[in-house]
């Protein structure tokens, strides 16, 4: 019985709040409903805490706006392009088509032995998210909105690519977290150019037979793409099958 209750105790903690959200949202009378939830990287199965922290909350509340005869729509999918997911076929030396391939196919079916009761469960190799985000994207680009910049980062002169976050490890220089991929005081790596981890130790996963290869990495400049800001700007879409 104690152990129930400590269960109990724990589901309602979780799930308190973001119930608490849903009455909040119940207050606002919209025409029509889209429900979405974090996008899982295809780089593994999901597990209960992503089930219990994410999806179970939105489910509850598509299914809640369903007896109540809202219109509404629960869309999620696989994120595949994700860095995560290339670091995963480093490590199992494999394509990264392989690897979402198989792992999209394991949390799409893990969602509905689940019950979570998606109208559309895609993912973002899907050539209608293509289209969408190219879309997207072209728009912004047209109102001048999405714009190239010269960027700061870490580069490996081995293995002829820029780092990710994921990729470095050192010392944050403010909280002096080992390792961090986000300094406890929640400032993001990369802002502090040089700075940002001392010392910087680029780690790129999957080399030399799985085993992590660490070398110092360099600072070089990178031409990226940058979204300036967004306040009140609003794109339309037609909606296509998933």
């Amino acid at each position: 019985y104690s152990k129930l209750s400590t269960l109990n105790s724990k589901l309602f903690r979780t799930f308190a709040p973001k119930l608490q959200s849903i009455i909040n949202m119940e207050q606002k009378n919209f025409k029509r409903t889209t429900v979405t939830a974090a996008l899982p990287y295809a780089n593994g199965p999901v597990h209960i805490g992503h089930l219990a922290g994410v999806y179970v909350p939105a489910d509850i509340y598509a299914r809640y706006l369903r007896l109540k005869g809202r219109d509404v729509l629960f869309v999620c999918g696989s994120d595949e392009h994700g860095v995560p997911v290339t670091i995963r076929a480093k490590k199992e030396g494999c394509t990264v088509q392989d690897v979402v391939d198989r792992y999209h196919s394991i949390i799409k079916k893990s969602f509905a032995d689940f019950g979570i009761s998606f109208d559309i469960y895609s993912r973002t190799t899907s050539k209608t998210h293509h289209q969408f985000a190219a879309d997207f994207f072209k728009k912004l680009y047209d109102e001048g909105k999405f714009v190239e910049i010269t960027s700061e980062q870490f580069y490996d002169e081995e293995t002829k690519q820029f780092l990710t976050d994921r990729n470095i490890k050192g010392e944050c220089p403010r909280c002096h977290a080992h390792q961090p991929r986000q300094c406890h005081q929640r400032q993001p790596i990369g802002e502090e150019s040089h700075e940002t981890l001392v010392p910087a130790i680029g780690a790129v996963s999957g080399v030399a037979g799985g085993v992590d290869s660490e070398r110092t990495p360099r600072m070089a400049q990178q031409r990226v793409w940058s979204v300036q800001e967004l306040v009140g700007w609003r794109f339309e879409a037609t909606c296509r099958d998933a």
